[in-house]
């Protein structure tokens, strides 16, 4: 299945590298490779993570606190990445956006 990020998520994924990178870059690189995994293993099992709201899944970063959003469209093969948000973050965090 192919990825797509919708615009907000892009953001929220451009303002954690800024801060990581900020603090540390070997940190920022960390978050980067372990983002691609988890989108590579999305691709591969669209039921990975768990169910948080009607028609949205949740997995998060193996050792970063931060987690990811996202909906899975079969008819059109694609599974948008909705949220990339911190754990800290409060849970409504990006709720309220829309997929294409």
């Amino acid at each position: 299945m192919e990825v797509r990020y919708i615009g907000a998520a892009i953001e929220d994924v451009r303002e954690a590298l800024k801060y990581l990178h900020e603090r540390s870059p070997l940190v920022a690189a960390r978050f980067e490779l372990e983002l691609g995994a988890v989108v590579a293993k999305l691709r591969e099992h669209p039921d990975f993570g768990f169910p948080v709201d009607e028609g949205f899944r949740k997995v998060g970063l193996r050792t970063l606190p931060w987690s990811i959003v996202f909906r899975v469209d079969p008819p059109a093969e694609k599974i948008w990445i909705v949220v990339v948000r911190h754990r800290l973050r409060h849970p409504s965090y990006g709720t309220g956006r829309s997929v294409p």
